[in-house]
């Protein structure tokens, strides 16, 4: 654990009363900075400032990307900085910040829940506003997540209505051996991306809204056209063998 020390406040200690600050004058690289007196800083930039103005056009030097203007650069906020701000790379801060992210995942992730469950209305204000305005947006986001995840939606859908689980549903898959109950065949039946094959249907009562078994989709539909009648299904059966000349 790193120590340093504050003129005003005393003895730092980094993580609770200081933080590591870049510095080119130490050894190490770093030193540590009183979080109270940063904080303090901040607050009286803030109060002083508020009304600073940011300019249109962006100019500024990377050391890596040479100059900046409005396409590769960005205005960050810096008490220390005169103006109040200051330009940096984009895609400085960009990598910049995926490394941040990333060594401080789980605490990074955290911090995102706890902000969404504090300011949750504001956020419902903000998003309701940002689909009134851009309704196209949100329209081309569901339409893509549904096709992306066209069968998840579709079975949970069911497996709700008929007061079902997901395991209950994969139970029945391995009993019936990831066939149709009356075919005794897999479903072939593509989705519409082309790519994919469809799920066994859940096949139920319509007066009881009993489960029965998992279909494919053409035994599915096959029943659903003879609305369930099995007088209407001997029928047909008698009428294909007698043109066909079969014998049951």
């Amino acid at each position: 654990m790193i120590k340093g020390k504050c003129r005003k406040h005393g003895e730092l200690i980094e993580g609770i009363t200081g933080f590591k600050y870049a510095s080119k004058t130490t050894e190490i690289g770093y030193r540590l900075k009183c979080k109270i007196c940063f904080e303090e800083r901040t607050k009286n930039y803030k109060k002083n400032n508020i009304n600073v103005t940011k300019p249109e056009d962006l100019k500024g030097f990377c050391r890596k990307h040479g100059e900046l203007n409005n396409e590769n650069g960005i205005i960050c906020f810096d008490p220390h900085s005169i103006k109040g701000y200051r330009i940096r790379c984009k895609e400085c801060v960009h990598k910049t910040r995926i490394k941040s992210y990333i060594k401080n995942k789980e605490k990074n992730i955290q911090y995102a829940a706890d902000w969404k469950k504090a300011n949750r209305e504001k956020i419902n204000v903000q998003v309701r506003e940002d689909r009134k305005n851009n309704p196209e947006k949100y329209r081309k986001w569901e339409n893509d997540y549904y096709n992306k995840k066209r069968d998840q939606i579709s079975l949970s859908t069911s497996l709700r209505a008929r007061n079902l689980t997901k395991d209950f549903y994969d139970k029945m898959m391995e009993e019936q051996q990831y066939k149709c109950a009356i075919c005794k065949q897999p479903e072939t039946r593509m989705a519409r991306d082309g790519k994919t094959i469809t799920r066994l249907c859940i096949d139920h009562d319509h007066d009881t809204n009993d489960v029965r078994a998992l279909l494919c989709h053409d035994c599915n539909t096959m029943l659903g056209k003879a609305k369930d009648s099995p007088e209407l299904l001997i029928e047909a059966a008698h009428y294909l063998v007698d043109f066909k000349g079969w014998t049951i």
